[in-house]
């Protein structure tokens, strides 16, 4: 994969807006089309509103999309930081300061995103905990692989951070040789 293509895919993975780079890399779905339905649900959980048997049909049906999407998020994260970790930092001056400022962006993007999941992660937990306090069989182990599968995605951003970190590094100090 080039290059530019790559930031494109990484950018569009990142962003919560579709955008045009959506058609080159198809990965323009982004959390923010199915966190506001999860807030929301745990949200009523969080306020200790009355279950009624039609949010405990809500969670049932949703957690496991929920998960699913998790987990092909991670997987996106994945294949595009195994791709990210075989990209050259370029050789020219040029090159190397765009090739900065993309990294950059997209570490700002991930931050933004971690923190998002984490705020989403401490929702599940606490929901968790209210229905255990209560004895109710609403989050069984669907919900623990859930936090699971949260973690483990949490854990791919954290690990691509890393990786784009040394990447700016490395380019920076190859703009200093130049400069």
């Amino acid at each position: 994969m080039k290059r530019r293509t790559l930031i494109i895919a990484l950018l569009t993975l990142l962003l919560p807006q579709k955008s045009e780079a959506a058609n080159l890399s198809g990965l323009a779905r982004s959390l923010k089309s199915y966190g506001p339905k999860a807030i929301e649900v745990l949200d009523k959980i969080n306020k200790r509103v009355p279950e009624t048997d039609s949010t405990v049909d809500i969670l049932k049906k949703w957690t496991p999309e929920w998960k699913d999407e998790i987990d092909s998020h991670r997987q996106q994260v994945e294949g595009l930081h195994a791709q990210l970790k075989q990209l050259p930092v370029p050789k020219q001056k040029s090159d190397l300061a765009e090739f900065i400022d993309d990294l950059e962006v997209i570490c700002t993007l991930l931050d933004n995103e971690r923190n998002a999941l984490s705020k989403r992660r401490e929702k599940v937990r606490k929901a968790v905990d209210i229905c255990l306090k209560e004895k109710k069989a609403l989050f069984d182990c669907d919900d623990i692989f859930t936090q699971i599968k949260l973690a483990e995605y949490r854990s791919a951003l954290s690990s691509m951070r890393s990786t784009l970190t040394e990447k700016v590094e490395k380019a920076k100090k190859e703009l200093k040789k130049l400069t």
